[in-house]
């Protein structure tokens, strides 16, 4: 199979290093809701992207958070998150729940809120999937930032998307941030054999 690039001979512009100057964004990041408690067991609520794997044994997730936030505070003190897969039919709910803080946000939502299998903080019955974390670790940055690490304990996905090759995808409906607003993934491609 010969490959073309379709770039070659294009004209490039270079961009600032300012992910928020970018428009549009060449790095589209998976919209997730991170549920995490606090030492007084309260709730809390956050949409958050730029989401990667970054160990698979042990399986490794973390994502960027404002260290003021109380997310990443909630995690730090009480050593537990749930990343929740967010569907795109409910991405407007990511922009709408920013404008509330503590309790409020989490009524708003209207979400619902299941017991999860190994950690304290509950997963959301109405994500595609979930992530059940214990934090390893954070590093911080100079713009009072930090990436997040955590340790999958357990893991689980709408049963029907299991085995369901790009049905499954479909199913599961994840939704990317961009420059402000979102979209879905699209149709799943596997390359030919």
């Amino acid at each position: 199979m010969v490959y073309s690039a379709y770039t070659v001979g294009m004209e490039f512009t270079s961009i600032p290093t300012d992910k928020w100057e970018w428009h549009p964004s060449p790095l589209p990041s998976q919209i997730t809701l991170v549920t995490s408690r606090g030492a007084d067991g309260a709730l809390d609520l956050a949409p958050k992207s730029c989401l990667a794997v970054m160990a698979f044994d042990p399986l490794t997730v973390g994502f960027a958070c404002n260290r003021g936030h109380t997310t990443y505070q909630n995690i730090v003190r009480t050593g537990e998150f749930v990343v929740n897969v967010l569907p795109e039919g409910l991405a407007p709910l990511a922009w709408a729940i920013i404008a509330f803080q503590g309790q409020e946000r989490i009524d708003a939502s209207g979400l619902t809120f299941l017991e999860s299998k190994r950690v304290a903080v509950p997963r959301i019955a109405e994500c595609t999937a979930h992530l059940e974390c214990e934090f390893d670790d954070a590093v911080a940055f100079e713009s009072g930032e930090a990436f997040v690490y955590g340790r999958v304990l357990a893991a689980d996905i709408l049963s029907e998307a299991v085995g369901a090759g790009e049905r499954g995808y479909r199913l599961l409906d994840p939704c990317f941030y961009l420059d402000g607003g979102w979209a879905g993934m699209g149709a799943a491609k596997r390359p030919e054999a």
